[in-house]
């Protein structure tokens, strides 16, 4: 059953990976000026991109661009990315590698820039993973970085808020005072909204253009499911506590708390699923008896296994259409056992503990509330206390589940 589910979880996975494509009404805008209204592939960029897939209709072939031909891209109340030649400077702003100098180093770079706020005065963003840069534009001149550098001052921590001297003498209006512009931080949220006040000052008809931002969702769900587990016992020391409990088809109930990630198209999310399990069964050894080395003998082996599983784990939708999607999940699992142990009837007892493993799984979640998912554990050791001892336990599942919130 274990194999069936690992060849189920790669098969589908390399189906769906290319099947999955999203592809939004939008334009770009050539070298040459030319206007093409097209079909955009919407990867929900995280950094800013330097290429980009689209299609002139749904049944036409994609076609790949990238910014050397392309001056600027839009998805339809999404996002529009614009290329620049821009003096960037890119300083660290992490401790450990901050520079002993103020100013900063620029160099000239041809980038896609994400436009943030439209008017008299443009806000744009360069972001890659944690690094970011702020850059404006006000009519008839060229665009520049907004400036803000941590450096190294006599073995303290200094910044160049350079950037709030820029503010102060290109973007002048009556209802902005230098302690407004003091208290802006270098932030998307407080420029953001430094730009959107300012156009409003400079012309009382600015309307804010406004795109649909993904946010994060957080969902719980019921989910229970049947489990087919094995544990077999290996003691390099004293072979008489060898034991295959065998395979055995239990019941599981977990409480799934979900939260979606506000990026790359909610396709992210992060979950935990404290779950309630047990495995009970009981074998027959044959070996030498304890006190009698010249004896053997069989006796009567039983686990009693019950344990709260606590995964934290990473998932991945692939969208089929508006209803249906497919996930995959893996998580790193903590085991707590409860009054769990191994008895055997002349040599006494064994008390299980666990140690932490991984999971992995394929689901299927329709209109966001049902779900179905194929679930394999990786071994866990139940006997890690005892050194000698090798005690495997694994697991497959199939899980239900229903989003209650």
């Amino acid at each position: 059953m274990k194999k069936s589910i690992l060849t189920l979880l790669i098969t589908i996975f390399c189906i769906t990976s290319y099947a999955q494509v999203h592809f939004e009404k939008g334009y770009l805008i050539t070298d040459s000026n030319q206007k093409i209204n097209c079909l955009i592939k919407n990867k929900d960029w995280s950094n800013n991109p330097t290429k980009f897939e689209y299609k002139l209709s749904e049944n036409s072939v994609v076609k790949k661009a990238d910014i050397s031909a392309i001056k600027e891209f839009v998805i339809i109340d999404k996002f529009n990315y614009k290329r620049f030649n821009v003096e960037i400077d890119r300083s660290s702003n992490q401790i450990a590698d901050l520079a002993d100098i103020k100013e900063p180093r620029f160099k000239k770079e041809q980038l896609f820039l994400k436009l943030l706020v439209k008017g008299k005065a443009s806000l744009y963003l360069f972001k890659e993973t944690s690094f970011r840069r702020y850059f404006y534009e006000v009519e008839n001149s060229s665009i520049e970085q907004l400036v803000f550098k941590k450096y190294k001052e006599k073995g303290r921590i200094a910044k160049n808020n350079k950037y709030k001297q820029q503010l102060w003498s290109t973007l002048k209006c009556s209802d902005i005072t230098f302690k407004d512009i003091d208290r802006i931080t270098y932030t998307k949220s407080d420029l953001t909204s430094f730009f959107i006040k300012y156009n409003q000052c400079d012309n009382p008809n600015y309307k804010i253009t406004k795109t649909k931002k993904n946010k994060g969702e957080f969902h719980i769900a019921i989910r229970p499911g049947i489990k087919s587990s094995s544990f077999a016992i290996e003691d390099d020391l004293s072979p008489r506590l060898n034991t295959d409990f065998g395979q055995k088809i239990g019941l599981r109930l977990g409480v799934e708390v979900e939260y979606i990630l506000p990026f790359n198209n909610n396709k992210w999310a992060i979950f935990t699923e404290p779950t309630y399990q047990y495995y009970k069964s009981e074998n027959i050894t044959r070996g030498r008896i304890t006190g009698n080395p010249d004896a053997t003998g069989i006796q009567k082996v039983t686990i009693d296994y019950k344990s709260i599983e606590l995964p934290i784990g990473v998932r991945y939708y692939m969208f089929i259409n508006n209803n249906s999607k497919i996930f995959l999940n893996t998580a790193l699992v903590n085991d707590i056992p409860i009054s769990s142990k191994i008895e055997y009837k002349v040599n006494g007892e064994l008390e299980l503990n666990s140690n932490i493993n991984f999971l992995f799984g394929l689901g299927y979640k329709y209109k966001n509330k049902y779900s179905i998912e194929f679930r394999y554990d990786t071994n866990r050791d139940l006997l890690k206390k005892y050194p000698y001892s090798n005690a495997k336990y694994n697991s497959a599942s199939v899980i239900l589940g229903v989003n209650v919130f």
